[in-house]
């Protein structure tokens, strides 16, 4: 089948990895799969970069905004309209709000066949705006979601028929995040010591991730354990108020590494420095794939009762869930801090559940299935 991605956004942040790796996986299964989105400003890199350097050459003729811009969205409607009376496709398949709005004017406007596919990677269901009541109201053959609350919250608030909504789970690149293939870690970059535990969080500093919760339930667990240490994976603008000037104040700068933004094998050699994650805030991707990567890589995860996150981790089997009070997640950081066993009990269990349920190529042939379905409702 004939498949056209749309994506509206130009950066490689939030969902733009799960979107190229499902269309990269639909490829290698032999379907003629083509890609779109945002254009980077001059020098920056962007989508576009990642799309080239895994063989899919994107088209970059739109503009593609994240947000919605009439004048763009006006002109991208014409140009969309264009490819698909020249260049038929079987499935066009949104993955944001943006792209959604611009594909469904596209395909009223040129009369084309294409069946209308979104993906929402939104957690805890979409928002019930006037623009997405319209979307849903019958234009939108299929909505793909990524935990089971958010299928149940769309049903219920956009009436639709639970037939054609799935909760299809997205993929990591299990071979990548793959604790046997990398070799080393990061640990001596950052001058830690061999016994010292190492607790992580890879996220967009950000004041609401939650970071003055976190601060504060490490200063409370590494006063009763001097050997625990806090290593922080992510960049912000506001990182000097958010986490510099506070750790500064809290006495405990000597226990907290920030590494700043890291990519590539650096990134999971990085995941191969830590003994376990926190993770508190989904971010711009709802789907949390930053939970899945290091789980694959075998670690246990501490996760407060948000968004999907309860539905990625297991209570006391691939890690802890809990209500995140800084008191509830200083004892959750001790307990697995000063009990290797249960790290590494976790840890294990983590890898095996993510190499079973989370990986792009089981991705890939759930959302095959759904297009198959699709297309012979409408045949």
């Amino acid at each position: 089948m004939r498949i056209l991605n749309l994506f509206s956004n130009w950066k490689w942040t939030g969902p733009a990895e799960p979107a190229l790796n499902l269309a990269i996986k639909m490829r290698e299964r032999g379907h003629d799969v083509h890609f779109a989105c945002g254009r980077p400003p001059k020098g920056k890199e962007g989508i576009i970069d990642f799309a080239r350097q895994r063989g899919i050459e994107p088209y970059t003729g739109f503009k593609l905004n994240k947000h919605s811009n009439p004048f763009h969205n006006f002109k991208d409607t014409i140009k969309l309209s264009r490819l698909l009376k020249k260049s038929p496709f079987d499935i066009i398949h949104s993955h944001m709000e943006n792209d959604h709005l611009i594909a469904a004017r596209s395909l009223e406007r040129s009369k084309a066949g294409a069946l209308l596919i979104r993906t929402s990677y939104h957690g805890a269901g979409i928002k019930p705006t006037s623009r997405n009541r319209w979307l849903f109201s019958g234009i939108t053959d299929g909505l793909i979601t990524v935990s089971d609350r958010a299928r149940a919250c769309d049903i219920a608030t956009f009436q639709l028929d639970e037939k054609r909504v799935w909760r299809v789970v997205t993929g990591v690149d299990i071979s990548r995040f793959n604790p046997e293939r990398i070799s080393g870690n990061t640990r001596k970059e950052f001058n830690l010591r061999k016994d010292d535990i190492v607790v992580g969080i890879v996220a967009r500093v950000q004041t609401h991730r939650r970071f003055d919760v976190l601060l504060e339930a490490f200063r409370l667990a590494s006063q009763r354990l001097d050997s625990l240490r806090l290593f922080i994976v992510g960049r912000g603008t506001k990182i000097k108020e958010i986490v510099v000037d506070p750790v500064e104040r809290m006495g405990i700068k000597n226990k907290v590494l920030l590494s700043g933004y890291r990519k590539g094998d650096d990134y999971v050699r990085t995941l191969a420095s830590m003994d376990f994650k926190v993770f508190l805030v989904p971010g711009s991707d709802g789907s949390c794939r930053a939970v899945k990567e290091a789980m694959a890589m075998g670690l246990p995860i501490i996760v407060s009762k948000r968004g999907m996150l309860p539905e990625i981790v297991e209570d006391r089997v691939t890690g802890v869930v809990i209500n995140d009070s800084p008191e509830n997640l200083a004892v959750a950081i001790y307990n697995l801090a000063t009990n290797s066993v249960k790290r590494e009990k976790m840890g294990a269990n983590a890898g095996k559940i993510t190499r079973q349920l989370y990986s792009i190529e089981r991705q890939a042939v759930e959302v095959e299935k759904i297009y198959d379905k699709l297309l012979a409702i409408r045949s």
